[in-house]
């Protein structure tokens, strides 16, 4: 059994009649050894009998992220077997999620048939629309330039190149001699 099962009460008549009943209460959690004890008055011994439960497996579907529209994403779970994801993908499977939240969810299956599930959430957003400000001050050079960028959406990974040349990797508003 795996961890959870319903497990059904242990019959109690066996094959050959005797009637009796089982000790102890029966644990779905834990592996456990069972005796079976015959009511008085037959002729008949106690019988044990071990029943193994066994853990789940740790399925991992990933973390939650946020990406950009158009981003791919490569479905790839771990601690099991075989996986079924939801909406019939595939693991190992890369998609492109729609604009907004996905839950993706995967069911893992190890060697026993011990089943367990994880999900994980996707935040799509579009990109955003970028706007520079130049403002030069002076018209001979060299010339101090100020950038500053203006978007509804704050970046947090940004480069800005001048004529194929890193000037700055600072995101927020950045003065350049040049």
């Amino acid at each position: 059994f795996c961890f959870g099962d319903v497990v059904d009460d242990l019959p109690t008549v066996s094959l050959d009649g005797i009637r009796g009943e089982w000790f102890p209460v029966i644990d779905n959690e834990n592996t456990t050894s069972y005796w079976f004890s015959p009511f008085a008055g037959q002729c008949a011994g106690v019988v044990n009998h071990l029943i193994e439960v066994h853990p789940l497996p740790f399925v991992n579907a990933g973390s939650d992220m946020s990406i950009c529209a158009g981003d791919q994403l490569r479905l790839l779970a771990s601690g099991a077997q075989t996986y079924i994801w939801s909406n019939s993908l595939q693991n190992g499977q890369t998609v492109v999620p729609a604009l907004g939240s996905t839950v993706y969810s995967v069911s893992g299956i190890d060697f026993r048939g011990c089943q367990n599930s994880d999900s994980f959430i996707v935040v799509v957003s579009d990109i955003p629309a970028i706007s520079w400000n130049v403002l030069q001050d002076g018209v001979c050079s060299p010339a101090e330039v100020t950038i500053s960028y203006v978007s509804s959406i704050p970046l947090l990974d940004c480069v800005l190149t001048v004529d194929d040349v890193v000037v700055s990797r600072n995101c927020n508003s950045d003065v350049h001699d040049s």
